[in-house]
């Protein structure tokens, strides 16, 4: 046996996967959360579920306009996969997006 394997196995709950890729959705250009229920702008709205060493993310985002959306969502697709599975070591399986708002550009 493996000194990782006698150490035992990391579980991740799907909330602490989807507090994470929601984080990592608003990493990408052009990307901005949605109202929270205040009317103040909040963080992407996201789920996750995880079964063993494969999760699926489905998130809800802004994009600045005139950004394209196909474009944006492409990059966040691919930003969400590639950096949650390098942190986490799970699977991410499929990444579906729902762009909730096109907001104007802001200065970053």
């Amino acid at each position: 046996m493996t000194a990782a394997a006698e150490r035992g196995r990391l579980r991740f709950r799907d909330r602490a996967v989807t507090r994470l890729a929601a984080y990592l959705a608003t990493e990408v250009d052009a990307v901005g959360g949605v109202p929270g229920r205040l009317g103040g702008e909040g963080g992407a709205r996201c789920a996750a579920v995880v079964d063993g060493g494969v999760t699926t993310v489905r998130l809800g985002v802004s994009v600045a306009y005139p950004h394209s959306v196909l474009a944006t969502t492409r990059a966040v697709r691919a930003h969400v996969r590639e950096r949650l599975g390098a942190l986490t070591g799970l699977a991410v399986d499929d990444v579906r997006i729902e762009v909730v708002r096109l907001d104007r550009e802001r200065v970053r």
